[in-house]
């Protein structure tokens, strides 16, 4: 009768250098599918430049690799904390630098304030972020025209008339009239 065996990972996870600053929690007990490997840099102030946190976990994925291949060297921090993570709504994320993150939503959105395509945090020399939180959410770009005038009694279809990207609107003509110019189709 065919047995169920527990997935392992094949390799070890990434190994690097122990120091003073960097240390993971990963023994070689154990590879089994879902163990999950902490690194984490130990001085205050440093942490991935990658990322800007203090730790980075990886964890053995049921395709037998692990999600990290690859962790940096802790660096210390411009700014002494973490950047404020990525601003709430569909789609945000943030990229990361030692100096300055960069915000940006996802094609199609902008940032609530009007910001785009992407927010700006700076590191101050203060050692703080300019922002310490990021509270902008991201929000379907729209259309700051109006749709073009009409001919009088030409019908517009409309649905929501929200003015938001991939709205779309329909012009027809009344009956017994036809559009001057030439269809797409």
């Amino acid at each position: 009768m065919p047995a169920c065996t527990v997935i392992n990972c094949t390799e070890n996870p990434f190994e690097f250098e122990y120091s003073d600053k960097t240390i993971s929690n990963w023994t070689t007990s154990s590879t089994h599918v879902h163990t999950i490997v902490e690194y984490s840099c130990t001085r205050p102030g440093w942490g991935f430049p990658t990322t800007g946190e203090s730790t980075m976990l990886s964890e053995c994925q049921v395709d037998g690799t692990w999600s990290k291949n690859q962790i940096d060297q802790c660096v210390m921090l411009y700014c002494g904390k973490s950047p404020p993570p990525a601003p709430e709504g569909p789609g945000a994320y943030r990229i990361y630098g030692l100096a300055a993150t960069r915000y940006k939503c996802k094609n199609g959105y902008e940032f609530i304030n009007g910001d785009f395509p992407e927010w700006l945090n700076e590191c101050l020399p203060t050692r703080e972020w300019k922002e310490p939180e990021a509270h902008l959410p991201c929000t379907k770009r729209r259309c700051t025209e109006a749709p073009p005038t009409v001919e009088m009694r030409m019908d517009i279809i409309w649905p929501y008339r929200n003015n938001e990207l991939g709205d779309e609107i329909t012009y027809r003509c009344p009956p017994g009239k036809k559009l001057d110019i030439p269809l797409p189709w």
